[in-house]
């Protein structure tokens, strides 16, 4: 038992879980053993067909073996058993990357066609602003295998001497002897592979002769020095093997920018001018006495000529800071603000320019507290050097260190080809189509007990795990998810599954992140890796989790499957071949399967459910969609919440609309207010999509939604239907529910055709208010010159705001910022407090969609459920917003078909076979269409012709409207909304 100490004289025990493997192992190592027992040969078949170890003999069998002999989990005969196959995927054996840490990739190309591990402000121990020098930093980022350290070179406060600190501010200095000494004894401590250093040069050409003379007695012959002056290519690494190499701007750079500024300043500003454009009489520099010319000359050409990689900066406009120069590569430096403004229109010229010459990114200078940026940014566009504190710390650190753990972690890692063809330029901004799916399974975890304190997570209980999991590439490939908690547990298992669309698959890197849930205060801190694609072993993997500086604990791991899809082969990536039927084989035969976890999927599911019926529920997103933000709830929504077990839950978090109050859109008009009665036929809530969702979710079994399932196919099969998905899965089911929305795959396959699209396009939003938005409880609506607009509280804090218009002003490809300046136009006479709520709204917090419907004659003769396949939801019945029936009549679908297929398949006879029970579950599905008919054609038709009267610019129209209709329109609202669904249990 673990016990944890409450106050003082109380304590809470809970039940020691021992580190056992999870059911979906167990079943896999029976599948590969026989009477319990793995042999020689089993164990072969296994990591060559589910490792994807192709090259696997028994002498890796045997290595696998000798791992684990120390567990003592063998049988006496030497057959493994479950324990010890269990310990072997959990052991260092098991990684995911190559274990031999050898170099692989081609070393021979020039060096501009390698990423380079690259440190900015080598030599500082913490922050940019008053943290200490030393050369413990430079040690350390070299044995961790950075390639590039960064000195900024000053003159000390005599002046006759050269020292290492970041000027301008508070940070001490280092000798600049002691860290050349670091970098000669550990340049190659990692890998032979070149070192570069690069030097930000503060210094007269006095001092500029004393540091030459300094580094070439320091490195000696490790010192590169070129042959030539014309060299088309820099050189490969394999050519620079256990070389140093300088790079800064030529001091010819130098002299001539001293001689400009120099014929504009009096002799005692030349005495001062050698610390550069920083004026350093704070720190109490001692004037610097002047030299004979050609002393300075002759000291700046022997420094020049150790310069290996002549550097240059962006000052002197964008067409010359790119210009290739055939005979003579170059390196640039510039910050990530200028990447980031200059790739946004010129990426494919940046690409051009790396395929050729070096580029150097370093952190903007409001960084003082030595973060980091996104590496990407740079990598995609072919950067080589992604300058980093390498003393820093958050995410942006673990992608580096990921990033270059590739290629043996030797500091180079090869340009993918992508950023190398010169004849077709790679654009990162351009969508690519997807060339792989990485399928992801997390199962378990386990060391967090070996490696950290009882009480480090909760003083209480066991720690309560999640996952982070993401991926980090092109725009288009990143995206991140997260497991479910799973409480009070040191051996956690979370059995999920996530794929991950890929179309630059060679410049991405896949992401753990593991957190202790705390409900009150930030998450806890459980360890984190980060992985390169491209280098990614397939198969059942330990994955081995680090510390927040990158230091990989001793035993937390997670035990991670990888499978692509179709098959990806990276630089050293040896993948299985799928099988897509094994999916099918493995869930058997399903005995409803619903399409889409919108309100109606969801719904649907949880009414079976509460019957002690089990579905799937397939969601081609990789999460739940809150598309629209919110809706208004009648009477009729209200029942079918009841009904689903989940009202009470939502009306907590929703404030109950006293009335609403109604006014035209113009200036002059007074606006109408109506109470609504106290009674339950007129409660209205405007309800958050998300928080519904969420709330029906939470009532199904874990393991009921299968998210990134989009089905592309459907074909019968005798009594059933098999469900083509996306990954190559097919599923087997007796009943098929189609709740996919108005492009519905199912509603095509029973014969529906696409929804009708208006004239109208509908805008929406959600903005939160931190300290109230001060709207009371009352939907605002506003309607005239072809528009309506309605502004509903959904609580104290948030508010949910729409705009329809009749027009064509905007499209698909408007900006959300062209959008948000649109309603704000629409809605210019409104009352300020009201126009705030849009003009507070973030762009990420809207949406935009012409509105569209389903000519209500078509359900006349439509097959609405034909073969055990059914429709529901906006795949049935898409309507105009305009009478707010879209989600409750959603909801009406879900308890009602529940209902209905409940009674079907509860009637089973004592000598039912497969046809009569077809049969049964075919008239449930008859009945539910019979009673949804009528119903969506009268909601559809009342919802267009509302919205025609409301939006009718016409003065005739608007005069009726505004005179007569509009108590007339309130009324029919209500009417409309006043439609009892009925309880789940037949009457």
């Amino acid at each position: 038992m673990y016990t944890f100490k409450v106050c003082f004289c109380c304590s809470r025990s809970f039940k020691e879980k021992t580190r056992q493997p999870p059911g979906s192992i167990k079943r896999l190592f029976e599948a590969y053993s026989r009477n319990g027992k793995m042999s020689s040969d089993d164990l072969l078949r296994f990591v060559s067909e589910v490792q994807g170890e192709g090259h696997a003999g028994m002498d890796y069998v045997q290595g696998i073996f000798n791992s684990v002999k120390h567990h003592n989990v063998f049988h006496i005969h030497g057959f493994v058993h479950l324990n010890a196959f269990y310990r072997y995927l959990f052991s260092d054996t098991n990684s995911p990357l190559p274990l031999s840490r050898q170099v692989h990739h081609d070393m021979k190309a020039p060096l501009a066609h390698y990423f380079v591990y690259t440190g900015h402000n080598s030599y500082l121990t913490g922050n940019q602003v008053n943290s200490r020098s030393s050369v413990e930093p430079i040690v350390q980022s070299l044995r961790k295998g950075v390639k590039v350290i960064e000195l900024d070179l000053w003159p000390n406060p005599s002046g006759n001497a050269a020292e290492v600190r970041h000027g301008g501010t508070l940070t001490s200095h280092e000798d600049l002897q002691k860290c050349l000494n670091a970098i000669k004894e550990n340049a190659f401590y990692v890998s032979d592979y070149p070192v570069i250093v690069t030097l930000e040069d503060h210094l007269p050409p006095n001092l500029q002769g004393k540091v030459a003379k300094m580094l070439t007695r320091t490195f000696r012959g490790m010192l590169f020095r070129s042959d030539s002056e014309s060299c088309k290519n820099f050189p490969s690494p394999e050519e620079l093997k256990k070389k140093i190499l300088i790079s800064t701007k030529p001091p010819k750079e130098y002299l001539e920018s001293q001689a400009i500024q120099s014929s504009r300043r009096t002799p005692v500003d030349r005495a001062t001018s050698w610390s550069g454009t920083t004026n350093m009489s704070w720190r109490g520099e001692n004037k610097i006495p002047e030299e004979d010319e050609e002393d300075e000359e002759s000291e700046a050409v022997g420094y020049r000529d150790l310069i290996a990689i002549h550097a240059g900066n962006c000052k002197s406009g964008l067409e010359d800071c790119l210009r290739d120069d055939p005979e003579k590569p170059r390196r640039i430096s510039v910050n990530e603000q200028w990447v980031e403004n200059v790739v946004r229109t010129r990426g494919s010229d940046v690409v051009r320019f790396t395929q050729r010459n070096l580029v150097r990114i370093y952190p903007k200078g409001t960084r003082v507290d030595s973060s980091n940026y996104d590496p990407h940014v740079g990598w995609t566009h072919g950067a080589q050097m992604v300058a980093f504190n390498m003393q820093g710390h958050g995410k942006q650190l673990w992608t580096m260190q990921g990033m270059f753990k590739a290629n043996g972690g030797c500091g180079y890692v090869k340009k993918p080809r992508i950023l190398l063809d010169a004849q077709r330029l790679f654009d990162p901004c351009k969508r690519l189509p997807i060339k792989t799916t990485l399928k992801v399974k997390i199962f378990t975890g386990e060391g967090w007990d070996l490696d950290f304190p009882q009480t480090h997570f909760d003083q209480y209980s066991p720690p309560d795990f999640f996952v982070k999991i993401g991926i980090a590439g092109v725009p288009r490939d990143t995206v991140s998810y997260r497991t479910e908690t799973a409480v009070d547990q040191w051996f956690p298992i979370w059995k999920q599954e996530f794929l991950f669309q890929l179309s630059v698959p060679e410049l991405a890197l896949v992401w753990f992140r593991v957190q202790d849930y705390d409900n009150d205060t930030h998450n806890d801190f459980a360890g984190q890796t980060c992985l390169p694609l491209p280098e990614l072993k397939s198969g059942i993997r330990a994955v081995r989790l680090h510390d927040r500086a990158g230091k990989p604990y001793k035993n937390s791991r997670l035990l991670v499957s990888f499978y692509f899809d179709p098959p990806y082969t990276g630089i050293n990536a040896e993948l299985p071949k799928i099988i897509n039927q094994r999916t099918m084989e493995v869930l058997g035969t399903l005995d409803i399967v619903i399409v889409g976890a919108g309100i109606s999927g969801l719904s649907t599911a949880v009414g079976l459910h509460r019957l002690g019926i089990r579905s799937m529920v397939l969601e081609s997103s990789d999460k739940l969609r809150a598309t629209g933000f919110a809706f208004t709830t009648w009477f009729n929504a209200w029942k079918a919440m009841e009904a689903l077990g989940v009202s009470q839950h939502v009306r907590d978090l929703h404030d109950l609309l006293q009335g609403w109050v109604v006014g035209h859109i113009s200036p002059g008009n007074p606006s109408k207010e109506m109470l609504f009665p106290k009674s339950e036929e007129y409660e209205s809530r405007c309800v958050q999509r998300k928080v519904l969702l969420e709330a029906l979710a939470d009532e199904l079994p874990q393991g009921t939604i299968r998210f990134s399932s989009k089905v592309v196919h459907i074909e019968l099969s005798g009594y059933y239907k098999m469900v083509h998905l996306s990954d190559g899965t097919i599923l087997k089911t007796k009943v098929l529910v189609g709740c996919d929305g108005v492009k519905s795959v199912v509603g095509k396959w029973l014969g529906f055709k696409n929804p009708a699209t208006t004239s109208r396009l509908a805008i929406r939003g959600l903005t939160h208010f931190p300290q109230g938005h001060g709207f009371g409880k009352k939907f605002f609506q506003f309607y005239g010159n072809g528009v309506r607009s309605g502004f509903i509280p959904c609580d104290h804090n948030t508010v949910y705001w729409f705009l329809t218009h009749t027009g064509i002003e905007l499209d698909e490809e408007t900006s959300p910022e062209n959008i948000k300046e649109f309603v704000l136009n629409k809605i210019k006479d409104l009352p300020e407090n009201i126009k705030s709520v849009v003009e507070t709204t973030d762009l990420d917090s809207m949406v935009m969609s012409r509105l569209k419907y389903r000519p209500p004659w078509e359900l006349l003769w439509a097959n609405i459920a034909k073969d055990n396949v059914c429709v529901a939801g906006d795949a049935l019945h898409p309507m105009t917003p305009d009478i707010g029936q879209g989600g409750c009549s959603a909801m009406e679908d879900g308890v009602i078909l529940a209902r209905c297929l409940g009674e079907a398949i509860k009637a089973k006879g004592e000598t039912e076979d497969e046809g009569e029970r077809y049969k049964r579950i075919e008239q449930g599905l008859k009945k539910y269409a019979g009673e949804r008919k009528w119903r969506s054609i009268d909601l559809i038709t009342t919802s267009y012709t509302v919205g025609f009267i409301q939006q009718s610019t016409g003065k005739w129209m608007n005069l009726l409207r505004d005179k007569f209709l509009s108590s007339f329109l309130s009324w029919l609202l209500l009417k409309k909304s006043h439609f009892d669904c009925g309880s789940l249990v037949p009457t």
